[in-house]
């Protein structure tokens, strides 16, 4: 079904109504945290000993819900140095990691709930708390690939393997001041 972005931030289906919104770590109940990140842990491609941290050091978390239930999310976060310096050098450009001091991430769709515009929903209110931040953003996923462009993201170097499974190729994204 069609999902239309509403006033006030609701997601809007003819059965379910759904609510998108973007909160900072600190105004999250320590439930929905530790929901945040098992939905995020979950999907794969994050080192669950460092999100507690990361978490906590985001500008925003960005979650969708269906009926009160989790079905989406996506952040801003503030990377560590050593991760943010070791992916742009593994796309061989980490003379630009000094550009991009945000990093989309976190992009997650329950899978029951996939291809039904939710991913670029999640997207798009994130760049839209980005604001005229630049950011960059990785990814395992074609789909993302072929949708980040629509947000003014642009390949950056060279694809490179996943540190957690080499089997995995990672694509680097950025996004300018606009």
């Amino acid at each position: 079904m069609d999902i239309k972005l509403q006033p006030g931030l609701r997601l809007e289906r003819t059965d379910h109504p759904m609510t998108l919104r973007a909160i900072h770590p600190s105004a999250m109940s320590a439930q929905e945290i530790v929901d945040y990140m098992a939905f995020v842990i979950a999907a794969g491609e994050i080192n669950a000993a460092t999100m507690p941290a990361l978490v906590a050091q985001a500008s925003s978390l960005i979650t969708l819900q269906e009926d009160g239930k989790l079905i989406g999310t996506a952040a801003i976060k503030v990377p560590f140095a050593g991760h943010h310096h070791n992916e742009f050098g593994k796309a061989k450009v980490a003379d630009l990691a000094p550009l991009y001091p945000y990093e989309l991430g976190w992009v997650v769709v329950d899978s029951a709930s996939r291809r039904k515009g939710h991913a670029r929903a999640l997207v798009g209110h994130a760049v839209n708390q980005l604001g005229d931040r630049a950011s960059y953003a990785t990814t395992k996923s074609d789909a993302m690939r072929a949708m980040l462009p629509e947000f003014d993201f642009v390949p950056l170097g060279d694809r490179y393997p996943s540190q957690l499974d080499s089997a995995v190729s990672l694509s680097l994204f950025g996004r300018s001041t606009v």
